[in-house]
């Protein structure tokens, strides 16, 4: 199904921090010079960091996840590492697989509020 709306969509996306993409289940990767940037950031040991929070999955690294699969830093309603986070999370929902199709861009819209915001404004004919 065509949505005429979708390259708005794309363009108008604003993170509203509800942390809702911080709390499902899923991976994050991440470079060692990232792993090294977050532990700085938190003032702790890298070596001591990296055998703690991170995995090595082949050639990648990933955070290790919460039991119920969401990120260990989202804590209190917020990124503990919000400064420091990784490119994957800067940069979402604006990776590849996410923007190829409005399938998947649906999708964000089904847990992602920025991306609700986005949608209820469209429908409301607020946005151009």
């Amino acid at each position: 199904m065509k949505d005429d709306n979708f390259e708005t969509k794309k363009a108008g996306f604003e993170c509203v921090k509800c942390g809702n993409c911080c709390s499902v289940p899923g991976e994050v990767f991440l470079t060692l010079d990232e792993g090294e940037n977050i532990a700085k950031f938190l003032n702790v040991d890298f070596e001591d960091f990296r055998k703690k929070s991170m995995k090595k999955v082949w050639r990648h690294y990933i955070f290790n996840m919460t039991y119920k699969g969401g990120c260990v830093f989202w804590k209190d309603r917020r990124c503990s590492i919000y400064e420091a986070r990784p490119e994957q999370c800067r940069t979402f929902p604006y990776w590849d697989e996410l923007q190829a199709s409005h399938e998947n861009w649906k999708e964000i819209e089904g847990y992602c509020e920025g991306a609700k915001k986005i949608k209820n404004r469209l429908a409301a004919g607020k946005e151009r």
